[in-house]
Protein backbone atom coordinates (compact mmCIF):
# COMPACT_ATOMS: atom_id res chain seq x y z
CA UNK A 1 0.00 0.00 0.00
CA UNK A 2 2.76 2.42 0.96
CA UNK A 3 4.74 1.48 -2.17
CA UNK A 4 1.73 2.36 -4.31
CA UNK A 5 1.51 5.77 -2.66
CA UNK A 6 5.21 6.29 -3.36
CA UNK A 7 4.59 5.70 -7.07
CA UNK A 8 1.61 8.04 -7.02
CA UNK A 9 3.72 10.70 -5.33
CA UNK A 10 6.40 10.45 -7.98
CA UNK A 11 3.76 10.87 -10.69
CA UNK A 12 2.55 14.01 -8.89
CA UNK A 13 6.09 15.40 -8.62
CA UNK A 14 6.24 14.45 -4.94
CA UNK A 15 8.91 12.47 -3.13
CA UNK A 16 8.89 9.34 -0.96
CA UNK A 17 9.82 11.60 1.95
CA UNK A 18 6.60 13.59 1.40
CA UNK A 19 4.52 10.45 1.70
CA UNK A 20 6.40 9.29 4.80
CA UNK A 21 5.86 12.69 6.34
CA UNK A 22 2.15 12.40 5.64
CA UNK A 23 2.06 8.93 7.18
CA UNK A 24 3.86 10.23 10.26
CA UNK A 25 1.45 13.13 10.57
CA UNK A 26 -1.39 10.64 10.82
CA UNK A 27 0.12 8.81 13.78
CA UNK A 28 -1.04 9.26 17.39
CA UNK A 29 0.43 12.32 19.10
CA UNK A 30 2.32 12.47 22.39
CA UNK A 31 3.09 9.48 24.60
CA UNK A 32 5.47 7.02 23.02
CA UNK A 33 5.49 9.11 19.82
CA UNK A 34 7.17 11.93 21.71
CA UNK A 35 10.33 9.77 21.88
CA UNK A 36 12.51 9.36 18.83
CA UNK A 37 12.65 5.78 17.45
CA UNK A 38 10.67 4.52 20.44
CA UNK A 39 9.32 1.37 18.78
CA UNK A 40 12.78 0.58 17.46
CA UNK A 41 14.10 0.87 21.03
CA UNK A 42 11.47 -1.63 22.16
CA UNK A 43 12.52 -4.02 19.41
CA UNK A 44 16.17 -3.74 20.42
CA UNK A 45 15.26 -4.43 24.05
CA UNK A 46 13.29 -7.50 23.02
CA UNK A 47 16.15 -8.82 20.89
CA UNK A 48 18.59 -8.31 23.77
CA UNK A 49 16.15 -9.97 26.17
CA UNK A 50 15.99 -13.11 24.01
CA UNK A 51 19.78 -13.53 23.96
CA UNK A 52 21.22 -16.16 26.28
CA UNK A 53 24.39 -15.27 28.19
CA UNK A 54 26.41 -17.09 30.88
CA UNK A 55 25.48 -14.35 33.34
CA UNK A 56 21.80 -15.23 32.93
CA UNK A 57 22.40 -18.81 34.04
CA UNK A 58 24.57 -17.73 36.97
CA UNK A 59 21.88 -15.36 38.22
CA UNK A 60 19.16 -18.01 37.86
CA UNK A 61 21.24 -20.43 39.93
CA UNK A 62 21.90 -17.81 42.61
CA UNK A 63 18.23 -16.81 42.82
CA UNK A 64 17.07 -20.44 42.97
CA UNK A 65 19.51 -21.38 45.74
CA UNK A 66 18.34 -18.46 47.87
CA UNK A 67 14.66 -19.12 47.09
CA UNK A 68 15.00 -22.82 47.95
CA UNK A 69 16.64 -22.00 51.26
CA UNK A 70 13.95 -19.44 52.05
CA UNK A 71 11.14 -21.87 51.22
CA UNK A 72 12.63 -24.64 53.36
CA UNK A 73 13.26 -22.12 56.15
CA UNK A 74 9.63 -20.96 55.83
CA UNK A 75 10.81 -17.36 55.52
CA UNK A 76 8.82 -15.08 53.23
CA UNK A 77 11.47 -12.37 53.65
CA UNK A 78 14.21 -14.69 52.43
CA UNK A 79 12.13 -15.73 49.43
CA UNK A 80 11.46 -12.11 48.46
CA UNK A 81 15.13 -11.24 48.95
CA UNK A 82 16.11 -13.98 46.53
CA UNK A 83 14.06 -12.28 43.83
CA UNK A 84 16.39 -9.28 43.81
CA UNK A 85 18.88 -11.22 41.66
CA UNK A 86 16.44 -13.13 39.44
CA UNK A 87 16.92 -12.12 35.75
CA UNK A 88 13.46 -12.74 34.30
CA UNK A 89 12.43 -9.21 33.30
CA UNK A 90 14.27 -9.29 29.95
CA UNK A 91 12.97 -12.62 28.61
CA UNK A 92 9.44 -11.75 29.72
CA UNK A 93 9.55 -8.55 27.68
CA UNK A 94 11.06 -10.42 24.73
CA UNK A 95 8.06 -12.76 24.71
CA UNK A 96 5.49 -9.96 24.89
CA UNK A 97 7.13 -7.57 22.41
CA UNK A 98 8.04 -10.43 20.08
CA UNK A 99 4.35 -11.30 19.78
CA UNK A 100 3.24 -7.69 19.25
CA UNK A 101 5.88 -7.09 16.56
CA UNK A 102 5.41 -10.58 15.07
CA UNK A 103 9.09 -11.24 15.51
CA UNK A 104 8.81 -14.97 16.07
CA UNK A 105 12.53 -15.70 16.56
CA UNK A 106 12.58 -13.14 19.40
CA UNK A 107 9.36 -14.55 20.87
CA UNK A 108 10.61 -18.14 20.76
CA UNK A 109 14.04 -17.13 22.04
CA UNK A 110 12.58 -15.27 25.02
CA UNK A 111 10.07 -18.00 25.80
CA UNK A 112 12.71 -20.75 25.59
CA UNK A 113 15.12 -18.68 27.70
CA UNK A 114 12.45 -18.21 30.34
CA UNK A 115 11.33 -21.85 30.46
CA UNK A 116 14.87 -23.26 30.42
CA UNK A 117 15.80 -20.94 33.27
CA UNK A 118 12.75 -21.96 35.30
CA UNK A 119 11.99 -25.58 34.43
CA UNK A 120 15.51 -26.87 33.73
CA UNK A 121 17.94 -24.82 35.78
CA UNK A 122 15.57 -23.70 38.53
CA UNK A 123 13.96 -27.09 39.12
CA UNK A 124 17.28 -28.97 38.93
CA UNK A 125 19.10 -26.62 41.31
CA UNK A 126 16.23 -26.67 43.82
CA UNK A 127 16.08 -30.47 43.70
CA UNK A 128 19.84 -30.88 44.16
CA UNK A 129 19.98 -28.42 47.05
CA UNK A 130 17.02 -30.10 48.75
CA UNK A 131 18.51 -33.60 48.40
CA UNK A 132 21.83 -32.45 49.87
CA UNK A 133 20.14 -30.70 52.78
CA UNK A 134 17.73 -33.58 53.42
CA UNK A 135 20.64 -36.01 53.75
CA UNK A 136 22.79 -33.82 55.95
CA UNK A 137 20.46 -31.56 57.93
CA UNK A 138 17.59 -32.60 60.16
CA UNK A 139 14.18 -30.97 59.96
CA UNK A 140 13.97 -30.55 56.19
CA UNK A 141 10.25 -30.81 55.42
CA UNK A 142 7.33 -29.21 53.60
CA UNK A 143 6.70 -25.74 55.05
CA UNK A 144 3.84 -23.27 54.82
CA UNK A 145 5.70 -21.21 52.21
CA UNK A 146 6.02 -24.34 50.08
CA UNK A 147 2.36 -25.30 50.53
CA UNK A 148 1.22 -21.87 49.31
CA UNK A 149 2.68 -22.82 45.90
CA UNK A 150 2.20 -26.60 46.13
CA UNK A 151 -1.38 -26.79 47.44
CA UNK A 152 -2.86 -23.35 46.80
CA UNK A 153 -6.41 -22.62 47.87
CA UNK A 154 -8.76 -20.82 45.49
CA UNK A 155 -8.01 -17.55 47.27
CA UNK A 156 -4.24 -18.05 47.00
CA UNK A 157 -4.53 -19.07 43.34
CA UNK A 158 -6.57 -15.99 42.44
CA UNK A 159 -4.28 -13.64 44.34
CA UNK A 160 -1.16 -15.23 42.86
CA UNK A 161 -2.56 -14.74 39.36
CA UNK A 162 -3.46 -11.15 40.22
CA UNK A 163 0.13 -10.54 41.34
CA UNK A 164 1.45 -11.94 38.05
CA UNK A 165 -0.99 -9.79 36.04
CA UNK A 166 -0.04 -6.64 37.92
CA UNK A 167 3.67 -7.42 37.59
CA UNK A 168 3.32 -7.79 33.83
CA UNK A 169 1.30 -4.60 33.63
CA UNK A 170 3.89 -2.74 35.70
CA UNK A 171 6.69 -3.99 33.44
CA UNK A 172 4.91 -2.55 30.41
CA UNK A 173 3.86 0.66 32.17
CA UNK A 174 7.54 1.27 32.92
CA UNK A 175 8.05 1.40 29.15
CA UNK A 176 5.04 3.46 28.09
CA UNK A 177 3.90 5.62 31.03
CA UNK A 178 7.01 7.82 30.87
CA UNK A 179 8.76 6.64 27.69
CA UNK A 180 11.39 9.40 27.76
CA UNK A 181 13.08 7.80 30.80
CA UNK A 182 13.23 4.23 29.42
CA UNK A 183 16.92 4.47 28.47
CA UNK A 184 17.99 6.59 31.45
CA UNK A 185 19.52 5.37 34.74
CA UNK A 186 16.22 6.12 36.47
CA UNK A 187 14.46 3.83 34.00
CA UNK A 188 16.93 1.06 34.81
CA UNK A 189 16.24 1.48 38.53
CA UNK A 190 12.50 1.14 37.90
CA UNK A 191 13.16 -1.98 35.84
CA UNK A 192 15.15 -3.51 38.68
CA UNK A 193 12.35 -2.89 41.16
CA UNK A 194 9.68 -4.33 38.86
CA UNK A 195 11.96 -7.29 38.14
CA UNK A 196 11.61 -8.34 41.78
CA UNK A 197 7.83 -8.39 41.42
CA UNK A 198 8.08 -10.45 38.24
CA UNK A 199 10.45 -12.97 39.81
CA UNK A 200 8.20 -13.56 42.83
CA UNK A 201 5.60 -15.05 40.46
CA UNK A 202 8.11 -17.34 38.74
CA UNK A 203 11.06 -18.48 40.86
CA UNK A 204 9.29 -19.81 44.00
CA UNK A 205 6.91 -22.11 42.07
CA UNK A 206 9.88 -23.41 40.02
CA UNK A 207 11.82 -24.06 43.24
CA UNK A 208 8.81 -25.84 44.76
CA UNK A 209 8.71 -28.20 41.76
CA UNK A 210 12.28 -29.24 42.52
CA UNK A 211 11.66 -29.49 46.26
CA UNK A 212 8.62 -31.71 45.72
CA UNK A 213 10.57 -34.04 43.47
CA UNK A 214 13.44 -34.23 45.96
CA UNK A 215 11.18 -34.94 48.95
CA UNK A 216 9.07 -37.52 47.15
CA UNK A 217 5.87 -35.49 46.85
CA UNK A 218 5.21 -35.33 43.08
CA UNK A 219 1.69 -34.02 43.63
CA UNK A 220 3.22 -30.86 45.08
CA UNK A 221 5.50 -30.55 42.07
CA UNK A 222 2.59 -30.95 39.65
CA UNK A 223 0.48 -28.31 41.40
CA UNK A 224 3.42 -25.90 41.45
CA UNK A 225 3.95 -26.53 37.73
CA UNK A 226 0.35 -25.58 36.99
CA UNK A 227 0.73 -22.43 39.07
CA UNK A 228 3.97 -21.52 37.31
CA UNK A 229 2.49 -21.93 33.83
CA UNK A 230 -0.57 -19.88 34.83
CA UNK A 231 1.69 -17.11 36.13
CA UNK A 232 3.78 -17.14 32.94
CA UNK A 233 0.62 -16.78 30.85
CA UNK A 234 -0.74 -13.96 33.03
CA UNK A 235 2.62 -12.19 33.18
CA UNK A 236 3.93 -12.44 29.63
CA UNK A 237 0.80 -12.25 27.53
CA UNK A 238 -2.16 -10.82 29.42
CA UNK A 239 -0.67 -8.28 31.83
CA UNK A 240 2.21 -7.04 29.69
CA UNK A 241 0.57 -7.34 26.29
CA UNK A 242 -2.67 -5.60 27.21
CA UNK A 243 -0.90 -2.48 28.49
CA UNK A 244 1.33 -2.16 25.42
CA UNK A 245 -1.64 -2.57 23.08
CA UNK A 246 -3.74 -0.04 25.00
CA UNK A 247 -0.86 2.47 24.91
CA UNK A 248 -0.56 2.26 21.13
CA UNK A 249 2.42 -0.01 20.53
CA UNK A 250 1.89 -1.45 17.06
CA UNK A 251 3.92 -3.27 14.41
CA UNK A 252 2.93 -0.72 11.76
CA UNK A 253 4.51 2.09 13.77
CA UNK A 254 7.77 0.13 14.04
CA UNK A 255 7.72 -0.36 10.27
CA UNK A 256 7.00 3.34 9.79
CA UNK A 257 10.00 4.32 11.91
CA UNK A 258 12.23 2.08 9.84
CA UNK A 259 10.88 3.49 6.56
CA UNK A 260 11.39 7.05 7.76
CA UNK A 261 15.01 6.30 8.67
CA UNK A 262 15.56 4.57 5.34
CA UNK A 263 14.12 7.58 3.48
CA UNK A 264 16.37 9.94 5.44
CA UNK A 265 19.42 7.84 4.56
CA UNK A 266 18.49 7.87 0.87
CA UNK A 267 17.98 11.63 0.94
CA UNK A 268 21.29 12.33 2.68
CA UNK A 269 23.18 10.06 0.30
CA UNK A 270 21.65 11.68 -2.76
CA UNK A 271 22.51 15.17 -1.49
CA UNK A 272 26.02 14.03 -0.63
CA UNK A 273 26.42 12.66 -4.15
CA UNK A 274 25.20 15.96 -5.61
CA UNK A 275 27.59 17.95 -3.43
CA UNK A 276 30.49 15.67 -4.35
CA UNK A 277 29.71 15.96 -8.05
CA UNK A 278 29.48 19.77 -7.80
CA UNK A 279 32.91 19.91 -6.19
Amino acid sequence: MLAGRFRQAMNNQGTPQDILRAEANGRPQGGVWAVRDYHTTLEKRAIAGAEVTPGYFYMVVAATVMATAGLLLDSAAAVIGAMCVAPFMAPSRAVCIGVLFRNWPVFLGGFAKQLVGLLVIGVSVAAIITVILDRNVSGIAITHEILIRAMPTTRELVLSTLIALSAGAAASLALVAQPHIVETPWGQIIDAIIGVEIAISLVPPAAVIGIGLALGTPEHSLNALYLLLLNVLALDFIGSGAILVLRGVRLRYLELEKKIRAAVVVTLRSRLDVATTAV
